[in-house]
């Protein structure tokens, strides 16, 4: 008799067990737009309530390949479902071709940028050095000709400075020279970069979208029904 009961027990207690739902939590990295579990739509959260059994998930971000997987929950389970998107063929090649793209940018027109902008602080600082070295040159000379003792160490300080502006003058002309031609580069890259601007990343559309909205009569009632239309494929 007590094996009787034990047994009525073990059956009403599995048949229990067996009935309860499970609870499905998902932690999806990164955070999807829409998440599809089997035929119903996770609005809020990230947990459900399931029974046994195999069911479908579907969920997507833009960029990312969709996840489209079938899980197994039994009976009571608190089943925890991880998973991290990949990114999509389609933005992988358009990742590739914008770094590409920004390559030949920094070649075309950073390059150039930089070189201008340092050929001209270097010419503004050359320029003033050379006003600054003309004037030794005229300083010394009037120490040259007026000099009573010392005249050849005067000359020899005259003809020091007047080395030290030639040097400097004609290293004015030369950074002048490189300037122009950086500057030529510099609008070319412009004109390159006004041609060959990248656009931005269009997102492939959601495969588990709201696609629209049907209204039928229903025949047996005689009511309309209203049918929201997604696509699933």
């Amino acid at each position: 008799m007590k094996k009787l009961l034990f047994l009525f027990f073990l059956v009403l207690l599995s048949g229990f067990i067996k009935g309860q739902d499970a609870r499905l939590s998902l932690f999806i990295h990164t955070t999807p737009e829409v998440v599809w579990v089997n035929d119903s739509l996770l609005i809020k959260g990230n947990k459900m309530d399931l029974p046994e059994g195999n069911h479908r998930i579907r969920a997507w971000v833009p960029g990312y390949s969709p996840l489209d997987t079938v899980i197994a929950i039994k009976a009571a389970e608190n089943k925890q479902f991880f998973y991290r998107f990949d990114r999509s063929e389609a933005y992988k090649t358009w990742e590739k071709r914008k770094t590409s793209h920004n390559n030949k940018k920094l070649i075309r027109f950073g390059l150039p940028v930089a070189t201008t902008t340092i050929l001209t602080g270097t010419m503004i600082y050359t320029f003033f050095s050379a006003r600054n070295k003309h004037q030794e040159v005229l300083d010394k000379y009037d120490d040259y000709i007026n000099s009573i003792s010392n005249v050849s160490s005067a000359e020899a300080d005259f003809t020091a400075a007047q080395d030290s502006y030639r040097r400097t003058y004609w290293s004015y002309y030369i950074q002048a020279g490189a300037l122009a031609v950086s500057a030529y580069f510099l609008y070319k890259g412009i004109v390159w970069l006004q041609k060959n601007t990248f656009p931005d990343f269009v997102s492939e559309e959601n495969p588990f979208a709201f696609n629209g909205i049907d209204i039928k009569s229903d025949p047996y009632t005689g009511g309309i029904n209203l049918c929201l239309i997604f696509n699933l494929d």
